[in-house]
């Protein structure tokens, strides 16, 4: 997370997590039988790659606060 942060802030660009959206991805990160060894991939397939993609389509730009809730048991995302 703190990779994507850092990332994210270079380019000027802010992500907010809601506490519902946080929680979805530390409850799919996490195994009884691995603990929390997967939560790095699920960041990756979740998160990074999806803004990745808003940023390369030019939907995220310098200055936009993307913003992550959990709707419906799914991500939903905002672009301020």
């Amino acid at each position: 997370m703190k990779s994507l942060l850092e990332a994210l802030d270079k380019q000027g660009i802010n992500l907010y997590l809601s506490d519902e959206a946080k929680k979805h991805l530390a409850l799919d990160g996490f195994t009884p039988k691995y603990g929390a060894r997967q939560i790095s991939g699920v960041i990756r397939n979740q998160l990074r790659r999806p803004i990745s993609k808003y940023i390369i389509a030019g939907e995220v730009k310098k200055g936009n606060t993307v913003s992550v809730r959990l709707e419906q048991a799914a991500l939903a995302w905002a672009i301020e």
